[in-house]
């Protein structure tokens, strides 16, 4: 279904590689790298001596694992998970959209499976990190990078598989340049059509918000039913003291609640997975196919979904007046080891 490979460029963010040799030495590597693999799938077929071609193929894997050392720890990346970015987006389906006006990413959480232990890891992203964003012309072509919070980098784009891409190229920097390959990427109007598919998510209303829909009042459990899940989700400066984080906390509630009751209607019905994806496509970006979609979705149904990972950091007004995310670069390199890297015993 999703397929996540783990770049690092360079000696970024503090992981530092076990081997630092010169481009031209680095070159040959891979050249004799190449050669090698070569030569072990040519010796499989070969007949006679495959055996010991094969365990010489499986010397040169383990040899080319990527190792990195923090604190004094080696870490080996894992090479069986699985990654999608969840992208919800301020726009509709059918607003017009152009390059430098394609709607920003208000909702982004990072999902890794894990079908070696049976779990599902989540990665909730505050819109407001600050990190490196592609820049885009409004012709659409790419015209350097600057640092800025994630949600723009999808506005940079089409508003299509563009805008996607820009996002988790955004994302993947952020996360120490874990490759994030698939997306799935939803309009506002598609919440109130995703919540009513699973039957209505029930909330507790913790916060006012009576401004923004009559039947939100505080501290009342309601069933939410089209677009009073969207003004629920959505909702930010009319509510509360108005920020981003509160925003999230409700969000997660939300979430949290949406994924029981989804879970609990897959488990019953594997024609509800495939059903769900054929009424999101009109409020839909993404670049999984169905057919791998319904399988993934249906091997991983009896995962253990493990809480939300937290990444610390501060909250800021920038000098342009937006709110701006630093996240502590510890934390966010502890979030990157403990889901896409295992220690390696000495």
């Amino acid at each position: 279904m999703f397929c996540g490979v783990f770049v690092m460029k360079g000696y970024s963010r503090g992981l530092r590689p076990l081997s630092g040799k010169k481009t031209w030495i680095g070159l040959a590597a891979i050249l004799l790298a190449a050669a090698a693999v070569f030569l072990a799938v040519h010796l499989l077929d070969s007949g006679p001596g495959r055996e010991e071609a094969r365990g010489d193929l499986e010397q040169f894997r383990r040899s080319s694992e990527v190792l990195m050392e923090w604190n004094g720890v080696t870490y080996r990346m894992r090479k069986d998970l699985t990654t999608i970015l969840l992208v919800g987006v301020d726009k509709s389906s059918d607003d017009e959209t152009a390059f430098h006006n394609a709607g920003r990413a208000d909702f982004e959480r990072v999902i890794v499976i894990d079908p070696k232990n049976k779990k599902v890891y989540q990665i909730p992203l505050d819109r407001d990190s600050m990190t490196e964003v592609t820049t885009v012309s409004v012709l659409g072509n790419r015209t350097g990078t600057r640092t800025l919070q994630l949600t723009m980098a999808y506005t940079f784009g089409d508003g299509g598989a563009f805008s996607a891409q820009l996002q988790t190229e955004a994302v993947s920097h952020f996360l120490m340049d874990v490759k994030i390959t698939d997306y799935a990427v939803i309009s506002m109007d598609g919440i109130a059509v995703l919540n009513d598919l699973v039957g209505g998510v029930t909330v507790t209303v913790d916060e006012e918000m009576t401004a923004v829909d009559p039947s939100l009042t505080a501290g009342t459990k309601v069933t939410l039913k089209g677009d009073t899940a969207l003004k629920f989700v959505r909702a930010r400066m009319t509510v509360g003291e108005g920020t981003n984080v509160e925003r999230m906390a409700r969000q997660e509630s939300y979430l949290s609640e949406l994924l029981r009751t989804a879970k609990t209607k897959m488990s019953e019905n594997k024609a509800f997975i495939g059903q769900t994806y054929d009424a999101m496509m009109p409020f839909m970006v993404t670049n999984v196919p169905k057919g791998r979609l319904v399988n993934e979705a249906w091997a991983a149904r009896g995962y253990k979904w493990t809480e939300p990972a937290a990444i610390s950091g501060t909250h800021q007004i920038g000098e342009d007046g937006y709110m701006e995310f630093h996240a502590d670069p510890d934390s966010v390199r502890r979030v990157v080891l403990d889901i896409f890297f295992e220690p390696v015993a000495p």
